[in-house]
């Protein structure tokens, strides 16, 4: 018995170890953010500090979203890795492929009702998702932002997926567009729901703790899910001046919505 607990333990503590961290930062300056690596060790290469932690620009820290989407595979990040998000401004689309990634931006885990820090990590481009278990947490989403994963099908679902505590406000995007804020499954394609390729596409998926504000000339629609099985959860967002607050096409399985109440 002492001997398969240890073994239990010692799994746990490699698991654990082996998780790695990836930076993202479009303000990295040589002469500013970064540090000369001769600093710490004899490699030669140029590292980022961020929140206490070196990155080595390159490898682990990249200076755009579309640098680190470019690198994802080659740069080693796998299963159970964190990519953090420095605030500024991100215009480039990029596409995950990658399954088992969370992605931070500085306001992670800061709901609606909480004080946002004023330094915001601002995607305003079309972030893909093509991967499992993917988390997206913390960022500021406008312009032209927003989160989709559409790929998926009934014969190749995607699962996990997670959108949370993220701040979309400023949108450029109107109701015309057809282009949801958050959306998983084209909800174009959705009409047709006798057949299997219409169901079972998005997995034990979340979008929760969002604050969704739009504006009277960009009514954009905010989230919708197509396809959704197993437990689907949209709890605790806000929505303000928006299009279709939450759609729903084809789901089965168990589906947990709640619209969050306005502050006071």
């Amino acid at each position: 018995m002492k001997r398969l607990v240890f073994a239990i333990i010692l799994a746990l503590c490699a698991s654990s170890i082996s998780a790695k961290s990836f930076l993202v930062d479009c303000n990295l300056s040589a002469t500013v953010s970064d540090e000369l690596l001769s600093q710490h060790n004899n490699d030669g290469g140029t590292y980022a500090l961020y929140k206490g932690k070196f990155y080595r620009i390159g490898v682990t820290s990249f200076r755009s979203l579309k640098e680190f989407a470019n690198n994802q595979t080659t740069c080693g990040i796998a299963s159970g890795d964190t990519l953090y998000v420095a605030p500024g401004v991100y215009t480039d689309e990029i596409t995950l492929t990658v399954d088992g990634i969370t992605i931070l931006g500085n306001n992670a885990n800061r709901d609606w009702t909480s004080t946002r820090d004023a330094l915001e990590t601002e995607l305003q481009a079309t972030l893909y998702i093509k991967a499992n278990n993917i988390t997206i947490n913390g960022f500021k989403v406008t312009g032209n932002g927003r989160i989709e994963s559409s790929s998926a099908t009934n014969a190749s679902p995607l699962s996990g997926i997670k959108v949370i505590y993220n701040y979309f406000t400023g949108m450029n995007i109107g109701l015309s567009a057809h282009k949801p804020l958050v959306e998983l499954g084209d909800m174009k394609t959705n009409a047709t729901a006798n057949t299997l390729s219409s169901q079972c596409r998005y997995k034990n998926c979340e979008v929760s703790h969002n604050h969704f504000e739009g504006d009277a000339s960009h009514l954009a629609n905010c989230i919708s899910i197509g396809g959704a099985f197993g437990t689907t959860i949209v709890t605790d967002n806000y929505f303000y001046d928006g299009g279709t607050s939450v759609y729903f096409a084809n789901a089965q399985g168990l589906l947990k919505s709640a619209q969050a109440s306005p502050p006071l």
